[in-house]
């Protein structure tokens, strides 16, 4: 299975710090996942090929979960 992390996924590479933006969803989303969740997540890479390299998949752009792609017109 390939595996890309999305946007909330990202926030679990995020250290749960008094700081740490979206503390009170973060801690929730820690307390439902297995230990070592925040890890898996962080090594997953931002993208990945398919099909013998016809297609490439990311959620949102190839670097950040966070952009979002929108078609012109």
């Amino acid at each position: 299975m390939l595996e890309v992390p999305g946007d909330t996924d990202e926030r679990l590479r995020q250290p749960l710090t008094e700081i740490t933006e979206k503390q009170e969803m973060l801690a929730w989303l820690h307390g439902q996942l297995p230990a070592g969740a925040g890890t898996y997540v962080a090594a997953l890479p931002t993208s990945v090929n398919l099909a013998d390299d016809e297609v490439l998949a990311a959620h949102g752009t190839l670097d950040k979960a966070w952009t979002y792609l929108l078609r012109d017109g």
